[in-house]
């Protein structure tokens, strides 16, 4: 699908979904531990990033948007968990962000989660129920998770046993195996 010449020579008709990666990251932050920040890629402007949603769209491809939480502990997530308030607030910040991007969805990325995800995957579960419902109550129809796989990225292991939970939630299950094995040392 992917073409020398960048995102305007892709085989577009080889694509259900792009996810527009780096955007949105959730940060912990005092006592409200969940903040939206929309940011460009590395090296990659908005203007691009208009451009390739244009492409998708012509071509019928979904555009979803990469949505990564950064410098958690697993106490800020423990917090952000169990504060009603503040899980509503980051469903409808999301929501926002989301709309204001046009998007049709997002992926929520866990890779970089391995500290905390083990120790919370129960609680989360009734979180990602809570955001997929925002989500299609605003009109947002795709929800993909993205769980890391391998020795030293504990994520899918914790969430393993929850797989059917999972899959009543999020339309795709992204599991990145592909580093599984490669670590030195």
């Amino acid at each position: 699908w992917h073409a020398e010449g960048g995102y305007h020579h892709y085989r577009w008709e080889l694509l259900s979904e792009i996810s527009a990666s780096g955007y949105i990251t959730l940060l912990p932050n005092g006592s409200a531990p969940f903040v939206i920040c929309g940011k460009s890629a590395d090296n990659f402007q908005q203007h691009e990033y208009t451009a390739m949603r244009t492409l998708a769209r012509e071509h019928g491809v979904r555009w979803t948007f990469n949505v990564s939480p950064k410098g958690f502990s697993t106490a800020t997530m423990d917090a952000f968990l169990n504060d009603t308030v503040a899980r509503a607030a980051a469903v409808a910040s999301l929501v926002a962000v989301l709309h204001s991007e046009k998007a049709d969805g997002l992926m929520l990325d866990f890779e970089g989660t391995y500290e905390w995800s083990p120790v919370v995957a129960p609680q989360l579960l009734g979180w990602f129920a809570q955001l997929r419902a925002g989500l299609a109550d605003s009109g947002l129809h795709n929800a993909t998770l993205s769980l890391p796989q391998g020795q030293y990225k504990p994520s899918y292991t914790a969430f393993r046993p929850h797989i059917a939970q999972l899959i009543n939630i999020f339309d795709t299950i992204f599991v990145m195996a592909y580093d599984n094995g490669n670590y030195v040392g």
